[in-house]
């Protein structure tokens, strides 16, 4: 039986992180922190033992700590029995898994949706310190989830002090700010610990209470463990050796097992490790308990105490050891139930037994399943291969680990194995197949060196195979292209790629390649109409709904886009995210987020934008720690934000993004919209900033020869360079683009517009300003035919200011103009500015309320009031019958309006407010 005594300060301290849970949205969580033996989990046990709300858990145990999703298990099969939760089965084990580095958020997404079936949720996590690193990664999505939708979650962590705390820690309380809150949990006052020792023992004398307490130091575990025994304290190991003095032989095996599978286990678990009877285990199982070393949970059977289990395991003599971990595993692998999870299990406890592994590897890499092991599995995979008897059995495990590290992006694993395999293979062919896919990882590494080394040994040792043919000319291409920028070779190379891909293996996985390289050759060369027929050819090559189609139509958008056709991309990202959502393709999502949160600004729909490009960094929080992400998914959400509220925090949030983010040539992107923002918002006298972008920006399209960044870098700097008084770089900049586009009309494309603005910028900065102003117009017209609101709103900011030095009241007339346009598209940076340029020629201007309730619409007050009592964004739409898409954009709204930054905040500012009317 429990007992628990004191703690009424962390008590109190949790029920009111319960009670706030209970009354806003979102997500709420504490940390509690302390030594072992100082009572976390009772404190834990205690707190939520009234609490309303349904309660899930995942607990860490030291030897599992390696196993991916081994503390998050009894979770994850509590969710998939539910109905929202049943493909979750399917995609963690079956072949539902995207093949991803992300895949692993596919099945952590679908426990979000699912849990929501619960409503309001308390989380605990048990030993945190043990948790695997996937487990953890769980719970950090479903925190950011939460946190996005509103959804009611409180997180109750109890760890050790140390690494595992620490980053815990910092990753709740950049989340979720007020609402985390971290408990250190100090020894028990004297009394507290006094009243525990007569609780535990009533027949304790006072003396002899008073004693024990003093030895105990506080800790919860020794008060109990020493009122139980004779007092003496010394540490668990010699607590352990007298509670086991004089045990059974079955006894002391049990406790050896028990220490040894390091968990709670079912009774019958242990009957089929031991061949026991079951009468004989309970009869060990009653022993041990009567003693206090065991406890009894129904019909599993634990340790006491996390001490005890640790100096039960040391009194364990290895040979003995390693004979229980056998028959754990053996256990685990006859039994037809055991999942990828429990058979990686198995495997490890084979391993420390040092006995054969290599099948049990051989069938675990080539499960499905086996894409949720992460980076520790597939090492571990490819070291059981390194150890496996030489020939096919270890070229065989050798090729499974590749395969599978290769899909994840664990390059280096995979780099690894598909180079053993090109060395020990007896078969030519196979030396080659291995040698090539060891020239794509290289590739994808960025190492030029290693990857020209391998693809050349591929070569030599033969391509007779047309699917490896054309990989080789694709890759080679690419590496000509990419890294040593020789493009006329490059072009070559591709085409010839592409023919024989057309011809001798149409509809392959080799002629996707060669279509994906010859689409990166056209977007570099700016050929938008090419890219459209390849993404055609790519949707043919690989009928149905697919992935790959998905990523084909993704593909589709960036074209349009590039040709100037925003609308028509809008449409088509809204429907792939739509698709990718449903499907719950993590990837797909983000790039599909990225991109529409992107295009919406350019169209002027900044409420939005705004919405998608939150979503977008949600996401990415959730998973990034999981694998590199090649895009800097947060940078749209900081770029439009300059627009929509604090610019200054904005501009410093994208910088940080800039310097931060690995990948150059999706950076490039990134530091364009970081040079304007400077430009435009700090102003002239930042000129070093905007410089040092400029050249930072240079640098990284020398190292990826993009020739479509590099153009797009160079026509839209000039507004930039020359706003800062950097006249001599921004006609550097111009002259570039027009050398690179001899004889181009950029009519009809988003190039059409940047190089009027930049013409007009160059003739501002030499005093033109009649010239200036025209280009200005030719800019906001080219901008506007292509729905480009956004840039032709900044172009009308532009000419007002270059009319302000002549032509007063043409100025005042383009500012209101331009303020107009602002609040249509909710741009509020830019309508404070031409609001402010207003009021310094003298014009009295009218502002919006903002910051308080009373500044929101009749409709925004409706739908604020149902947001802020917890219903989500389907459940207000049905109440207030109106599409998701709208209410979205009124959430929106009202978020920017009040300079709130969720629902949770939300609800405090209303609680404070009053209720709406």
């Amino acid at each position: 039986m429990d007992i628990f005594v004191g703690r009424s300060r962390e008590l109190s301290t949790i029920g009111a992180l319960l009670d706030d849970a209970e009354r806003l949205c979102g997500p709420h969580a504490c940390l509690i922190v302390g030594p072992p033996g100082a009572g976390k989990t009772a404190l834990v046990r205690k707190a939520i033992a009234s609490a309303t709300a349904t309660h899930v858990g995942l607990v860490g145990h030291e030897p599992e700590r390696d196993v991916a999703l081994s503390a998050a298990m009894p979770l994850l099969r509590r969710v998939a029995h539910t109905d929202v939760g049943a493909p979750l089965d399917r995609v963690l084990f079956g072949d539902g898994l995207g093949s991803s580095p992300l895949a692993a958020i596919q099945a952590f997404e679908l426990v979000h949706r699912a849990l929501g079936v619960f409503g309001s949720i308390v989380l605990t996590v048990d030993d945190l310190q043990w948790v695997d690193d996937t487990s953890a990664a769980l719970l950090h999505h479903l925190v950011v989830a939460a946190d996005a939708s509103g959804r009611p979650l409180t997180v109750m962590v109890a760890s050790r002090p140390g690494a595992s705390a620490g980053r815990a820690a910092t990753a709740l309380d950049r989340v979720l700010g007020r609402r985390f809150v971290l408990i250190d949990v100090p020894p028990l006052p004297v009394e507290d610990a006094r009243e525990l020792a007569l609780r535990t023992n009533p027949d304790l004398a006072d003396q002899e209470a008073a004693a024990l307490v003093e030895r105990a130091a506080g800790s919860p575990f020794w008060v109990q463990a020493l009122a139980r025994t004779d007092g003496t304290r010394d540490d668990a190991l010699d607590l352990l050796r007298r509670r086991a003095a004089s045990c059974s032989t079955d006894a002391s095996l049990l406790l050896s097992l028990l220490a040894v599978w390091g968990r709670s286990v079912a009774s019958d678990e242990i009957a089929a490790v031991t061949g026991w009877e079951r009468q004989r285990v309970d009869a060990a199982a009653a022993e041990l308990a009567g003693r206090g070393l065991i406890v009894e949970s129904g019909p599993a059977l634990a340790l006491a105490h996390d001490l005890l289990r640790g100096a039960a395991a040391a009194e364990t003599p290895p040979p003995l050891a390693a004979r229980l971990q056998a028959a754990i595993a053996q256990t685990i692998v006859r039994d037809p139930r055991s999942d990828v999870i429990s058979l990686y299990e198995a495997l490890l406890r084979l391993r420390s037994a040092g006995a054969p592994t290599h099948e049990l590897a051989l069938r675990i890499a080539t499960s499905p399943g086996a894409r949720l092991l992460g980076r520790e599995g597939m090492e571990q995979l490819a070291a059981t291969a390194a150890d496996a008897p030489d020939g096919r059995p270890r070229l065989e495990l050798l090729a499974a680990v590749a395969h599978v590290a290769s899909t994840l992006g664990h390059r280096s694993v995979a780099f690894t194995c598909w180079a053993e395999v090109a060395e020990l293979s007896p078969s030519p062919m196979e030396r080659a197949r291995a040698a090539l896919r060891a020239a794509e990882i290289a590739y994808e590494q960025r190492d030029s060196e290693k990857a020209k080394l391998w693809l050349e040994r591929a070569m030599r040792d033969g391509m007779d195979d047309s699917d490896h043919r054309v990989r080789a000319l694709s890759l080679e291409s690419s590496i000509l292209r990419w890294f040593d920028h020789r493009q006329a070779e490059a072009q070559t190379l591709s085409a010839a790629a592409l023919e024989l891909a057309r011809r001798a293996v149409p509809g392959s996985p080799a002629h996707l390649v060669a279509l994906r390289t010859a689409y990166d050759r056209a977007m570099m060369d700016e050929d938008p109409p090419a890219m459209l027929e390849l993404v055609d050819e790519m949707v043919a090559a690989r009928r149905g709904d697919g992935v790959d189609v998905l990523f084909a139509r993704l593909r589709r958008a960036m074209a349009l886009r590039y040709l100037g056709r925003y609308r028509e991309a809008r449409e088509l990202l809204e429907r792939l995210l739509d698709e990718a959502t449903a499907k719950v393709l993590p990837v797909a999502m983000l790039e599909a987020s990225f991109w529409l949160a992107a295009t919406l600004r350019t169209l002027g729909a900044l409420e939005e934008a705004e919405a998608t490009a939150n979503r977008a960094a949600a996401l990415a929080a959730g998973i990034g720690h999981l694998a590199s992400l090649q895009m800097p998914v947060a940078a749209p959400a900081h770029f439009i934000g300059a627009s929509r509220r604090d610019w200054r925090a904005a501009v410093d949030a994208l910088a940080q993004v800039v310097r931060t983010h690995p990948e150059p040539h999706h950076r490039v992107a990134a530091q364009l919209e970081l040079l304007l923002l400077q430009a435009r918002l700090l102003g002239r006298g930042h000129a070093g900033s905007v410089a040092t972008t400029f050249a930072a920006a240079q640098r990284d399209i020398d190292q990826v020869g993009c020739a479509r960044c590099r153009g797009e870098l160079e026509v839209r700097s000039v507004e930039g360079l020359a706003r800062v008084g950097l006249v001599e770089a921004a006609l550097g900049a111009m002259q570039r683009w027009e050398l690179d586009h001899p004889g181009v009309d950029p009519s009809g494309t988003p190039s059409a517009a940047w190089h009027a603005n930049a013409q007009a910028w160059l003739a501002a900065a030499v005093g033109d300003d009649e010239r200036a102003v025209a280009m200005f117009d030719r800019a906001v017209e080219r901008a506007e035919d292509l729905d480009m609101r956004f840039d032709a709103l900044w172009s009308n900011l532009d000419a007002a200011e270059v009319l302000e030095r002549t032509h007063r009241t043409q100025a005042i007339e383009r500012y209101r103009l331009a303020a107009t346009v602002a609040i249509d598209i909710g741009a509020v940076t830019e309508e404070a500015r031409a609001e402010q340029a207003l009021r310094r020629l003298g014009v009295r201007t009218w502002r919006r309320g903002g910051g308080r309730p009373g500044s929101l619409t009749d409709r925004e007050h409706e739908v604020a009031r149902l947001a802020a009592e917890g219903a989500t964004n389907p459940e207000i739409a049905a109440h207030l019958f109106l599409s998701r898409k709208t209410v979205e954009r009124h959430v929106s709204n009202i978020l920017a309006k009040l300079g709130v930054r969720n629902r949770t905040e939300l609800a405090a500012l209303l609680r404070d407010e009053g209720s709406p009317r």
